[in-house]
């Protein structure tokens, strides 16, 4: 069993690195809430997305971003904009990355943090890469 515990400056340093295509794409954890911003556009023109999301744990080791409300500038979002962002950053974490055959069991959202629970198989471990000489 494991537990891992993010916060939300770590979170965003994580999101910059795995999504840098994406401009000012940030999380805030105001409580047991997930918010993702971001200021997508087109050349001059950025646009102001913030989004209401839960995190879902898929096939026992994806991290997934489920967006419940969507506002653009402000204004409420179609299904196609939310489409969109989910297509672009709806992984947020798969367990493999880590090795050890390692499983998602749970997810917790509180203020500034995320913690995941979950299991890993020390027996499992990542194989090495062996550099010639």
């Amino acid at each position: 069993q494991f537990a891992a515990s993010l916060s939300e400056k770590e979170l965003n340093r994580y999101l910059a690195t795995k999504y840098p295509d994406i401009p000012g794409l940030r999380a805030e954890l105001p409580g047991k809430k997930l918010t993702i911003l971001a200021k997508p556009g087109v050349s001059v023109l950025k646009v102001a997305v913030a989004a209401d999301a839960d995190l879902t744990i898929r096939d026992r080791r994806i991290l997934s971003l489920d967006l419940r409300k969507l506002n653009v500038a402000g204004v409420g979002a179609p299904g196609l904009a939310r489409e969109f962002l989910e297509s672009k950053v709806g992984e947020i974490f798969d367990a493999k990355d880590i090795g050890y055959d390692a499983t998602l069991d749970s997810v917790k959202l509180g203020p500034g943090t995320i913690t995941l629970m979950g299991s890993l198989n020390l027996m499992k471990a990542p194989v090495k890469a062996v550099r010639a000489m």
